[in-house]
């Protein structure tokens, strides 16, 4: 009698922690879910406010947010980028934004380069803008070479 009874005590001791610890299993991976959904909200959250700064009206925070869009190569924020290169009237800010889409390596954001350098009044802004490009063009060329092997 006696050995049932530890069997049933037993078999109940598995039976609740085996549920025990598939709902602790569940609630952790509801819980990952949850934290990746709040990392890309937060993400997007940064991206907004990056191009925020980009539009400001303050020199230094455009400058930076311009830099960092660059820096990590953030394609969200080339209409900004393309929209400030026409707008802002510092040559050295037009610069940094021509070094931000090329980092970033977008179509559009290259195609506004090309323009800026043919219709930019700006010397300095013209050489740094070319110079760029040119540079641009020999990493797609290099990009696009294909070593034979013998």
């Amino acid at each position: 009698m006696k050995t049932l009874e530890i069997r049933k005590t037993k078999l109940f001791i598995i039976v609740l922690l085996t549920a025990l610890l598939s709902n602790t299993l569940f609630a952790q991976s509801t819980f990952s879910v949850l934290v990746e959904e709040l990392k890309s909200g937060v993400k997007e959250m940064y991206v907004l406010n990056l191009i925020k700064g980009i539009e400001s009206d303050n020199a230094g925070l455009k400058k930076s947010c311009i830099y960092f869009a660059g820096l990590y190569e953030i394609k969200n924020t080339v209409d900004a980028l393309v929209k400030q290169l026409q707008v802002v009237e510092d040559p050295d800010t037009r610069i940094l934004i021509v070094l931000s889409l090329y980092r970033i390596g977008d179509k559009e954001g290259i195609n506004a380069v090309e323009q800026l350098v043919k219709n930019d009044e700006s010397p300095k802004v013209k050489k740094m803008s070319t110079a760029i490009l040119n540079h641009f063009k020999i990493d797609a060329t290099d990009k696009n070479v294909k070593i034979s092997e013998k």
